[in-house]
């Protein structure tokens, strides 16, 4: 659902909200087709009031599009296909492990996409072929990932990339993100500016495969990414108190404040652990990559199951009672 899209723009108009194509800046990390819905709709899902949507449709603009103008992209790319596949032989919960077995390089993401579904029929083929007492896990994909890196770029750490589109075993979309990793001489790292939850593959109280290097653990989502509005509301409150802190700061400099990156495009999760006396926010939640949260394609034990919910639901009930974390 994401595949082409180089970037996205929430505007308002005064009957529809929509979120369209405007330029190859990307910072909007939702969906790569045009979608329009009602205010009506949106205020019922509690997005905002209709008064709030015709007051922050201007100011919402200006934000994007100067980040779009400070956050150039870089032209000169390649793009790298990575197919992560099973290590473990029989892949059981809670926990398991993967690795990147087999690695491509193309100058297009085109030629990339159309490697993974010819890669799915040739893996089965030659797991089909091999003799039963020499079959393994090796050539059974876990997913399929495409990172777009740019040429001649310092990068500060190995895995930072301007994109990354991930795919199922099948060779299906997942998920993306275009919001870049590197380093930018203006602005630091390019903003985020929020993910919808129907544009999640998972949703609050799914146990979720999530990846960490090349082990696989299920735990159970707290919370989504933080949303568009939120995200630009956010930014509107950091430069209100950069304003009030320092009154000196001139507005060229303020438009160039933003308060979120990629590493905000990610869940909230939980793996179960639960200790007397402590938090059990605090020592049980993690933070993956969307990038890295799969649904759960194997049957949950039923233990593991009550586990991660009993610890969703203590958390909830100690946030109630007045946390000293923010979720």
């Amino acid at each position: 659902m994401y595949q082409i899209i180089l970037t996205l723009f929430a505007f308002l108009t005064e009957n529809s909200f929509y979120v369209c194509k405007i330029s190859p800046f990307v910072s909007y990390n939702m969906i790569r087709i045009i979608v329009m819905r009602k205010n009506e709709e949106l205020c019922a899902k509690g997005y905002c009031t209709l008064e709030e949507l015709s007051k922050e449709k201007e100011e919402w603009r200006k934000i994007i599009l100067k980040a779009k103008e400070l956050s150039p992209r870089a032209e000169d790319v390649i793009f790298k296909l990575t197919v992560w596949c099973y290590e473990t032989l029989q892949p059981r919960y809670p926990e398991f492990k993967i690795r990147d077995a087999i690695h491509f390089y193309f100058k297009t993401l085109e030629e990339a996409q159309k490697k993974i579904p010819a890669l799915v029929r040739s893996l089965k083929e030659e797991r089909n072929a091999a003799p039963a007492g020499r079959k393994s896990n090796y050539l059974l994909p876990y997913c399929f990932v495409v990172d777009e890196i740019p040429l001649g770029h310092t990068l500060y750490w190995r895995d930072a990339v301007q994109a990354w589109w991930v795919y199922d075993k099948k060779g299906k979309l997942v998920v993306n993100s275009l919001v870049s990793e590197l380093d930018n001489e203006v602005l630091g790292l390019e903003p985020f500016f929020g993910r919808f939850p129907e544009m999640c593959p998972v949703k609050k109280g799914d146990i979720v495969e999530v990846v960490d290097g090349n082990t696989v653990s299920l735990e159970i989502v707290c919370a989504l990414p933080t949303d568009p509005r939120s995200c630009l509301r956010r930014v509107q409150r950091y430069r209100e108190l950069l304003r009030r802190e320092h009154p000196e700061i001139t507005d060229e400099k303020l438009e160039k404040v933003f308060s979120n990156d990629y590493s905000d495009d990610c869940y909230i999760t939980l793996d179960g652990t639960m200790i007397d006396g402590q938090d059990t926010y605090m020592c049980s939640h993690s933070h993956p990559s969307v990038k890295w949260v799969f649904p759960a394609r194997m049957k949950i034990p039923e233990k593991v199951r009550e586990r991660l919910e009993a610890c969703l639901k203590k958390v909830e009930e100690e946030r109630d009672k007045g946390p000293t974390y923010c979720i």
